[in-house]
């Protein structure tokens, strides 16, 4: 997902101005929300998520997004499922679009919706739907691809997985309540006492990380971390590198350039004073 629009859904001061959907009540344990983004105009962006299995829609089902990662490309039409763990990937998308649908699951949902492994959706910036739903999918794509509203494409994911998963689902929630604790303090907390916390065994809660999500628990405090740096780096009118790593609970500057570089493949300076034009969310 482009880093510039995931900033504003990771951010919870700021997701009202969304438009975001929420899910019918019987489908609340399985998806967490829709987002909706309309007049999305063409343009370049790092691409970056945050642990959540994660779709995007788009309004045509003939355009193409374009993922890279060093000197890989992959081409992906009309919608993709995100990788879980993207480091130093782009995402550029070749037209000007009507509106685009951001599905965003329960974490701790992949493992039972797929027949791979969560670890198989690591390495890659994105995957064709089929990867993750198999042969079975081919009719919702039939059915985005008709589709003329936002809508139309949330009733028919809706009704994809009332027919095929939703009574294979169970609930794991020490998972849970381990993902949400992680999330609410930004990835800056200690793994081992968020499962002191639950009385679980660190052990424990990094094998349900990586079976469930297909990220360890560091991996996916990581994530939430350098989304809050890259939004503080955005927001921030002087930019006081070292002020923005001890919030984000990093020891010093070095250890936040180490960091940004290890997921965008640039220091903040370069990349935040060089980079091309990118999906603005204000324009959207």
């Amino acid at each position: 997902m482009p880093i510039e629009l995931l900033r504003y859904i990771a951010s919870n001061d700021r997701r009202e101005i969304l438009n975001e959907v929420s899910p019918s009540v019987d489908l609340a344990h399985f998806v967490a929300s829709y987002t909706i983004l309309n007049k999305v105009q063409s343009a370049e962006s790092i691409a970056l998520n945050d642990g959540v299995p994660t779709i995007v829609v788009l309004s045509s089902s003939t355009s193409v997004a374009t993922f890279t990662t060093g000197q890989d490309s992959w081409l992906v039409k009309g919608a993709w499922f995100c990788g879980q763990y993207i480091k130093n990937s782009r995402i550029g998308i070749s037209d000007d679009l009507d509106y685009l649908v951001i599905i965003r699951l329960r974490p701790t949902i992949l493992k039972y919706i797929t027949s791979r492994t969560t670890q198989y959706f690591r390495g890659r910036p994105a995957f064709e739907l089929q990867h993750l739903f198999g042969k079975q999918i081919d009719t919702l794509l039939e059915s985005f691809s008709s589709a003329k509203q936002p809508a139309s494409i949330i009733r028919s994911f809706e009704g994809f997985i009332r027919r095929h998963y939703i009574k294979a689902v169970w609930r794991n929630g020490l998972l849970e309540e381990s993902v949400e604790s992680i999330r609410f303090e930004k990835g800056n907390v200690e793994i081992r006492s968020v499962a002191n916390k639950l009385n679980v065994s660190y052990k424990w809660l990094e094998r349900n990380f990586k079976s469930h999500i297909g990220v360890s628990p560091k991996e996916y405090a990581r994530l939430q971390r350098i989304i809050h740096i890259y939004d503080n780096l955005k927001t921030s009118k002087r930019r006081n590198l070292l002020s923005i790593a001890v919030k984000n609970g990093l020891y010093d500057e070095n250890h936040l350039i180490k960091e940004f570089k290890f997921f965008f493949g640039e220091t903040p300076n370069k990349y935040l004073n060089t980079s091309k034009r990118q999906f603005d969310f204000n324009t959207l």
